[in-house]
């Protein structure tokens, strides 16, 4: 289930009383529309329908709920989506690498081929191409909206989530769970078995930077990891995965 998300607004407010006084998963699940009032488009029919369909599929399903989160629900904290993130790296690459391909790089921004886009970047100056994500993904302060979106996904216990953002902010809000790296991710299956709370970085995290997935060599490898399919095709098959800030159109291929 896709849940649309919305870009940060920097609304405040208080929650619903029934904040505190539900916090049981499925029932507190009910109350989505009205938690997140501020984070979704509720003027938006397709919106409501999701998120009717998803509070029946979890309240029917005997599976785990796994949270799927994606680059629309670090950018309630500030971080760039996708497209914001590269024309920013097109800014830096073409005032400070006078061997940059800018037609090249302007075919490519045009058609939305990031991973191809990133690859040039990277192959045009490695050290600036890491620079540049390391100052894109610094930790940032706290953001209302982002606050209410953790405090929502945090009713679900155990907590499982995947995330295919390098930011560190879901690690640093939810310190209970065990954090799981690309090159460990079959523990996640043990700790879905053993009912534990856990957040697997799918993609990498800004702390090592050269785990990240971004270009479209990083991808390449990512298709080609046996124990990253595997664990993939658990979670899709055995947990009722719900998908938060997440573009299919911009999925992964081992998804598609």
């Amino acid at each position: 289930m896709l849940l649309p998300g919305r870009g940060p607004r920097g609304q405040t407010g208080s929650p619903s009383s029934a904040w505190s006084a539900r916090a049981d998963g499925i029932a507190y699940f009910l109350l989505l529309p009205l938690l997140l009032r501020n984070m979704l488009d509720s003027k938006d029919r397709q919106t409501l329908c999701s998120l009717r369909l998803l509070a029946e599929t979890v309240r029917k399903s005997s599976k785990p709920v796994l949270f799927w989160i994606g680059a629309g629900a670090s950018a309630w904290a500030g971080y760039s989506l996708w497209g914001e993130l590269a024309e920013s790296f097109h800014r830096h690459f073409l005032r400070f690498e006078y061997a940059y391909d800018r037609e090249q790089a302007l075919a490519l921004l045009h058609a939305k081929s990031y991973p191809s886009f990133f690859q040039l970047c990277r192959n045009t100056s490695e050290a600036r191409y890491y620079r540049t994500l390391a100052d894109s993904f610094r930790p940032r302060g706290e953001a209302p909206v982002y606050e209410r979106f953790i405090q929502t996904i945090s009713a679900f216990q155990p907590l499982h989530v995947v995330t295919t953002n390098i930011d560190e902010m879901l690690e640093r809000h939810i310190p209970s769970a065990m954090v799981i790296q690309r090159s460990d991710a079959e523990r996640c299956v043990d700790l879905l078995n053993e009912n534990r709370a856990f957040v697997c970085k799918l993609h990498g995290t800004v702390s090592a930077l050269k785990t990240t997935v971004f270009t479209s060599s990083d991808y390449a490898d990512l298709t080609n990891d046996c124990q990253y399919l595997q664990l993939l095709k658990h979670v899709l098959f055995h947990c009722t995965v719900v998908f938060v800030g997440y573009s299919l159109s911009h999925c992964c291929p081992a998804i598609r």
